[in-house]
């Protein structure tokens, strides 16, 4: 079959070549998730039941409620001033609804590793968020995903890797920047030092 130059062209936009641990990935770029009125900017469920994702929740705190979220995790920066001063309504927030929240500064790659793998044990119904729920959500998902397939003792195959990793595009993670390139690298580097994840499935 011949592809002509346009069809390619446009499939090559809807395509990111992401190169992980030396391996190239191809995954399929979606638009980002639409505003629902009730739920927090860029809301999706990342694993169902278990794992919601999303934007700062500030104002659509009774959206997440009417889930049944039990734990919202916050992964914020110190050294943003927007951040810093958002931080302390939320929580007065969370706390008047009796949900457990859990904050996290995350200066580090290995800051965000760790708080995936130490706020998500797939029991509890948690919202996990940053400032636009793209990047740092982003990263936190695709370890709670891969940590998820390891706490029930089940192989993270390279269609897992995919799917995981076209949620995480579709969520808004900047892919085409080589920062995030980089902290996607070394998470994954993250997890296949710990036992999550097989570095087979890179070769």
């Amino acid at each position: 079959m011949i592809i002509s130059h346009e069809v390619e062209a446009e499939l090559q936009k809807n395509t990111a070549h992401l190169q992980i641990n030396g391996k190239i990935f191809e995954i399929p770029i979606f638009e980002r998730h639409e505003l629902q009125s009730d739920l927090p900017k860029n809301f999706s469920v990342e694993i169902p039941q278990k794992l919601f994702r999303g934007s700062w929740p500030i104002e659509k705190l009774l959206g997440l409620e009417s889930l049944e979220i039990e734990k919202i995790v916050s992964l914020y920066s110190s050294n943003d001033k927007k951040e810093l001063a958002m931080l302390p309504i939320l929580t007065s927030k969370v706390a008047m609804m009796g949900l457990d929240h859990v904050v996290v500064d995350i200066q580090s790659n290995l800051n965000l590793f760790d708080a995936a793998v130490n706020n998500y044990d797939g029991k509890t119904k948690t919202y996990v968020h940053c400032q636009a729920g793209a990047n740092r959500t982003g990263l936190f998902c695709l370890t709670a995903n891969i940590r998820e397939k390891f706490m029930q003792s089940q192989p993270f195959t390279e269609t897992d890797l995919v799917d995981a990793l076209t949620k995480m595009l579709q969520g808004g993670y900047d892919w085409d920047q080589e920062k995030y390139i980089r902290n996607l690298n070394e998470v994954i580097a993250f997890c296949i030092q710990r036992g999550f994840l097989s570095s087979d499935l890179f070769r």
